[in-house]
């Protein structure tokens, strides 16, 4: 089988996890996608 991440998450696609230790154990508190962008595209930005 190939390596392919893509089907994993879709592309320009990232996770971010916050993440905390409880009993021994590591957990997450949160989990956020985000998608990348070229700066053009996001309202606001400065060239």
């Amino acid at each position: 089988m190939e390596d392919d991440d893509s089907a994993f998450m879709p592309d320009e696609t990232v996770a971010l996890f916050e993440l905390t230790m409880k009993h021994g154990a590591v957990k997450i508190v949160e989990e956020r996608h985000y998608r990348l962008v070229p700066a053009s595209e996001i309202e606001g930005a400065t060239p």
